[in-house]
C-alpha cells in the first residue's frame, strides 16, 4: 500500500516567464519513494482556478531534506521542465 499527501498553490504566469494576468492553479501528489528509501516522488497537475479541468504535467523525485513541501517547491522554482510543461498547457487550453 502507498500513501500519498498532496498541496495546491495558484502562480500568476508571470512566473513561468509569460506576459498577462492569467492565473494557473498546479496540484502536487507526493509519497515516499518505494524504489529509493529518503526520497519522494510527486506528481505535478496543472489547471485554471475554479475549472473542473485538470492536466497531468509532469512527475519527478526529489531528496528529502526537512519538509516535504519545500523540497518540492524548491525543486519546482529551478526546473525548466516545469515552466516548459506549464507553458505548453497554457497554448493548449487557453480560454
Amino acid at each position: 500500500m502507498e500513501e500519498i499527501d498532496s498541496f495546491r498553490f495558484t502562480l500568476p504566469v508571470h512566473f513561468i516567464g509569460l506576459d498577462g494576468e492569467e492565473m494557473l492553479q498546479f496540484t502536487v501528489e507526493f509519497g515516499e519513494s518505494m524504489k529509493e528509501k529518503g526520497n519522494l516522488v510527486f506528481n505535478v497537475w496543472c489547471g485554471y482556478p475554479g475549472a473542473r479541468i485538470r492536466a497531468f504535467l509532469m512527475t519527478a523525485t526529489v531528496k528529502t531534506n526537512g519538509a516535504p513541501v519545500d523540497a518540492i517547491m524548491n525543486y519546482l522554482q529551478k526546473s525548466d521542465e516545469f515552466s516548459e510543461m506549464s507553458r505548453e498547457f497554457i497554448s493548449h487550453f487557453s480560454k
